[in-house]
C-alpha cells in the first residue's frame, strides 16, 4: 500500500488506538442537559398557555368586532380579475365566473369585470361564447349601477364598431336593437 501524497510505503505505519473515554469524571453529559432544558421549556410553555388563572379576552362588539363581513375586501377579487385579463388561454369554466362580478358591490370590481368581458367579446372566435359575452354586456348596460352601465355600454359600442355585421348575424335582432339604444344612451351619458 502506498501513500497518495508521497508514494511511500505505509504498510509499516502502526495503527493508533482510540483513547478510552473516562468514566466518572464528574462532568454531566451536555446533550442530556440540553434535552432536559428543552423539555422544561416545553412544559412551561404548555402550562402557561393552559393555565387556569389566565384571563379570557372579552368578546368584542360593535364596529370593532372582527367578522367575515367587516374584514372582507374586494382587493383580492380585483387583483384576480386584472390577472385574468393578462392570460391569453383561460379555460371557459374560469371565464364563466366573471359575469356575476358585474353585480359586485365594489365599483372597481364591477368596472374591471365589464372591461374584461368586453375584451373577451372582441377577441372571441367561438360564436356561442361571443353571443354570451355580448348579451351579458347588454344586460349589464341596461341594469345595474351607473359605472357598470357606462362601461358595459362602452364595451358594447366598441364591439359593434370593431366587428363586421356578419359577426353579429348570430346575435338576435332584439339584442342588436338594444345595442343601438345603448349607443344613444351612451351619447346622453357622455354629454
Amino acid at each position: 500500500m502506498k501513500c497518495g501524497i508521497c508514494s511511500g510505503d505505509i504498510t509499516n505505519v502502526p495503527v493508533k488506538a482510540e483513547p478510552v473515554p473516562e468514566t466518572g469524571s464528574g462532568r454531566p453529559d451536555p446533550m442530556a442537559l440540553a434535552g432536559l432544558l428543552l423539555l422544561a421549556c416545553g412544559a412551561l410553555f404548555f402550562f402557561m398557555q393552559n393555565s387556569p388563572w389566565k384571563k379570557e379576552a372579552p368578546p368584542e362588539s360593535g364596529m370593532n368586532a372582527v367578522t367575515d363581513e367587516n374584514s372582507f375586501t374586494y382587493e383580492g377579487v380585483l387583483y384576480g380579475v386584472d390577472k385574468m385579463s393578462a392570460l391569453r388561454f383561460l379555460p371557459e369554466a374560469d371565464r364563466r365566473r366573471v359575469p356575476p362580478l358585474l353585480s359586485s358591490p365594489d365599483d372597481k370590481v364591477a368596472y374591471a369585470a365589464a372591461k374584461l368581458i368586453g375584451a373577451w367579446a372582441r377577441d372571441e372566435n367561438d360564436g356561442a361564447l361571443a353571443r354570451l359575452w355580448f348579451e351579458t354586456l347588454l344586460e349589464a348596460a341596461s341594469s345595474g349601477r351607473p359605472i357598470v352601465r357606462r362601461q358595459a355600454a362602452l364595451e358594447v359600442d366598441r364591439l359593434l364598431l370593431s366587428s363586421s355585421k356578419d359577426a353579429f348575424d348570430e346575435v338576435s335582432a332584439k339584442a342588436a336593437k338594444r345595442g343601438l339604444l345603448l349607443r344613444k344612451q351612451l351619447a346622453i351619458i357622455k354629454k
